[in-house]
């Protein structure tokens, strides 16, 4: 197992610049902390729970307290970091120490070698300089390089055409022993315009230091059916780099729910002949529920149909739901309670070609989610208006397949 210690050296020399900066003297604290880096090297997974300490001690003339720890897992492949106990709640005198104990509980059905690495961080809150601190907590898997990113590659296997999908992106140094300086990122591949590099930060270059990261936004925008690919590429100093696998399919086909869904896109509030005006914010809903009924019409344009979204006893057959015109109603005594559950009539003005031919293929029975932006008032040009009296007049962004 490697050892970390003499990295603990690093953190003390910061703790004592910042009481100094701060106006310390006499009769204040000063926590010390080592290593500043668990490091529990390569691990056998097979071998159990492993754990080693972090070790506050207080260097200062009055007294300190550890106020609060927290772990987290950043990079589960091999499992997780736990803490072993609470920190003590009494001050620590002039000198002395207390441990905190932190444990790495492995999967144990991860192979050995280069699929057992993990990233985590110890969080301390502190009574006394330095404050607060991030200690790195990492497993090196035998292929580490000193920059892992998470994910370390990425696909995008049912992408709806049209749609923006995202994914966040964090590289982190986890070499103990060597800066590494990120240069650029770039896109490479035949399908390289599909995929795009936003927000990276900090600003490149950037210099890492030992459990630092630079992160960014990959979008992923197919405009149209096909199976896409290429590779982030991390152009490092020294002529180095790290690719990163990229891949994406996309097609027209209404979606499951259990999927998720991507950003939602921004209303079009203008068309041919019309101008829509959204509600105020909040303004975008989700209805999740059976369909009782749907009516299409084309005489309304942007409106193309009615669909009755309903839960809890209006969704029982044995409950009797009827639409006469652009109004739906249900009678008996299955659809009681009758503030119990959802009965939307959701009038329709799909966002895409995609989302049109969506609503369109609903039936009766289809368990849905519909997703859009509330609309106040749809004003024609020729003078006339839609507006709702009592039902729900939606942008439809989204429409997918709840299962059972």
């Amino acid at each position: 197992m490697n050892s970390a210690s003499a990295f603990g050296l690093v953190l003390v020399l910061a703790a004592a610049q910042l009481l100094a900066g701060c106006g310390g003297g006499e009769g204040h604290g000063l926590l010390e902390v080592t290593p500043g880096v668990l490091d529990f090297g390569d691990l056998d997974p097979a071998g159990g729970s492993q754990a080693l300490e972090i070790l506050v001690t207080n260097v200062g003339d009055g007294p300190a307290r550890v106020v609060r720890t927290a772990v987290s897992t950043e990079d589960g492949a091999c499992g997780t970091f736990e803490l072993d106990a609470a920190p003590p709640r009494q001050a620590l005198g002039r000198g002395e120490s207390t441990a905190i104990p932190v444990r790495f509980d492995p999967d144990p059905d991860v192979a050995p070698g280069c699929d057992c690495h993990a990233l985590g961080y110890l969080d301390l809150m502190l009574d006394a300089a330095p404050h607060r601190l991030r200690l790195p907590l990492v497993v090196r898997g035998d292929c580490d390089a000193a920059l892992r990113c998470l994910p370390n590659g990425i696909e995008f296997p049912a992408a709806i055409i049209e749609y923006v999908y995202e994914e966040q992106v964090q590289c982190y140094n986890l070499d103990p022993e060597t800066a590494v300086t990120v240069e650029q990122l770039s896109i490479d591949g035949d399908d390289a315009g599909v995929f795009q590099i936003h927000d990276p930060s900090p600003d490149l270059p950037a210099v890492l230091e030992l459990g630092e990261s630079v992160s960014f936004e990959l979008h992923y925008l197919p405009l149209e059916e096909a199976e896409h690919g290429g590779e982030i590429r991390l152009a490092l100093a020294g002529g180095e780099e790290l690719r990163l696998a990229l891949a994406g399919s996309a097609g027209r086909e209404r979606p499951l729910c259990v999927q998720g869904w991507p950003a939602d896109p921004a209303p079009q509030l203008e068309g041919e002949g019309y101008t829509i005006v959204l509600e105020a914010e909040p303004n975008l809903s989700s209805y999740v529920g059976v369909v009782r009924s749907r009516w299409f019409y084309g005489d309304l344009p942007p409106l193309i149909a009615d669909v009755l979204v309903t839960s809890g006893p209006k969704a029982d057959p044995a409950c009797n739901v009827g639409q006469s015109g652009h109004q739906a109603h249900w009678e008996g005594a299955a659809c009681l309670p009758k503030d119990e559950g959802l009965f939307i009539n959701v009038h329709a003005v799909p966002h895409s070609e995609t989302v049109d031919a969506w609503v369109r293929s609903l039936e009766v029975w289809d368990r849905v989610t519909v997703r859009g932006y509330e609309v106040a008032r749809i004003n024609f040009d020729s003078g006339g208006y839609w507006q709702d009296a009592g039902c729900h007049t939606m942008v439809v962004t989204w429409v997918c397949d709840d299962e059972e």
